[in-house]
């Protein structure tokens, strides 16, 4: 299998996709909404061939995802802690809902936070956002229920896009640079 589209959404019962590796084929490109809504799968292996995660939701829905491991071959993506990322940490793209532990401090290289990367974090209580990043997407923290602070100790964020605090009840601090511009 080289591509997976819609392969593995709402399945039921799956509860850990590995792709076929060594002399074999593997996937290399992985489709939007491949896993979407998938409420079963709680472990992903991501192989040394994948070189293209397509779509900012393609774990959206996952709630009970609690880890995602990247093989160390990888040439595009990693995984720090679960949490996939692309290589070299510029860009966070998704943060299992079921990861253990309620503070998170995002590694300092990450400059992108992608839409719904921790949305329905179930433990997350305490996010410290780097100084690089620039934006907060659409979504991105939606339905953390337990969220209660986000730091963003820097000067770099200028903008926070429309529901990215969606659904956090329990959100009573944010700590925001002067230099934001537009809240949406």
């Amino acid at each position: 299998m080289k591509k997976a589209a819609k392969s593995f959404n709402e399945s039921n019962g799956i509860e850990a996709v590995e792709a076929v590796s060594g002399d074999q084929e593997t996937v290399e490109e992985v489709y939007h909404d491949a896993f979407r809504d998938n409420k079963y799968l709680r472990r992903i292996y991501i192989p040394a061939a994948t070189s293209e995660i397509c779509g900012q939701g393609t774990f959206k829905g996952c709630e009970n995802l609690c880890e995602i491991c990247v093989d160390a071959e990888n040439k595009t993506y990693e995984s720090d802690g679960g949490v996939l990322l692309t290589k070299g940490k510029q860009r966070l793209m998704f943060y299992p809902p079921q990861k253990q532990g309620c503070v998170y401090r995002i590694p300092s290289e990450v400059t992108e936070i992608d839409q719904y990367a921790f949305q329905n974090s179930n433990y997350l209580m305490h996010v410290v956002i780097p100084p690089n990043v620039s934006r907060i997407d659409f979504c991105t923290f939606d339905g953390c229920r337990k969220l209660i602070e986000v730091l963003i100790p820097n000067i770099s964020l200028r903008q926070i896009s429309g529901n990215a605090f969606r659904n956090c009840t329990d959100l009573r601090i944010i700590r925001l640079p002067d230099m934001l511009e537009y809240i949406g």
